[in-house]
């Protein structure tokens, strides 16, 4: 709801300078988008009544546009046992460790990570007991590449000889009320 502004002043030791003005914010909903920056310059010999003397406003000057590209977050995961082991036994208590790695997170961002198991053969998700096996993990993005671990543990006695697959989705909780979904593998 607000203007992206900001004003810089000063007191021209020269007739040509160049000076610089920042712009800090939040641009995450912005991605594909070019931004074109507008420019007034003010006379302040009398502070009560300042007088514009010089603009540049040009929508088409692409020496004041830059564009904000999408934040691209890439995701691997590998699923294993808690000793690293690809196969494991049927039995009461299986613990599968899916261990991903993001890339491309924004530092100080609140994630979600959320997965589940599919039976490979079927190309289904895997119900025991009537409810999916799933699990989920929330954090903040201490640095852009991170490593998470999220565990599944279940009853497997009914899955002797079976292949599972882990599902992930990475979801942005910026907006807790609306998460986004940023990348899935």
């Amino acid at each position: 709801g607000k203007r992206v502004e900001n004003d810089y002043t000063f007191i021209a030791d020269d007739e040509a300078m160049k000076v610089e003005i920042t712009y800090t914010f939040n641009a995450s909903e912005l991605g594909g988008k070019n931004l074109v920056t507008f420019e007034e310059l003010y006379d302040l010999s009398n502070p009560d009544e300042p007088v514009k003397v010089a603009e540049h406003k040009d929508i088409e000057d692409d020496g004041q546009t830059v564009l904000i590209t999408e934040r691209i977050i890439k995701i691997h995961t590998t699923a294993t046992d808690k000793d690293g082991n690809k196969e494991l036994e049927a039995g009461k208590d299986v613990t599968i460790i899916d261990t991903v790695t993001l890339e491309g997170l924004e530092v100080g961002t609140q994630y979600k990570l959320v997965g589940w198991q599919m039976l490979k053969e079927e190309n289904a998700e895997l119900f025991i007991n009537g409810k999916r096996v799933e699990s989920d993990y929330t954090f903040t993005a201490e640095s852009e590449t991170m490593k998470v671990e999220v565990a599944f543990t279940f009853d497997a006695t009914s899955l002797d000889g079976k292949q599972l697959v882990t599902f992930e989705e990475l979801y942005d909780l910026s907006n807790p009320d609306e998460p986004k979904k940023v990348t899935e593998h």
